[in-house]
């Protein structure tokens, strides 16, 4: 699996793979939140 943040423009160019996807919009991050995806994803 892939684990990926950012902009628009930064996740288009981002290769997935194949399909299946999931695209999640988040509001507002929990400081917990934030720090994962600053870990796992180079936010």
């Amino acid at each position: 699996p892939v684990v990926a943040a950012g902009t628009g423009a930064r996740l288009k160019e981002i290769d997935f793979g194949p399909p299946l996807h999931i695209l999640i919009v988040p509001a507002d991050l929990h400081p917990m939140e934030q720090e994962y995806l600053e870990v796992f994803a180079g936010l």
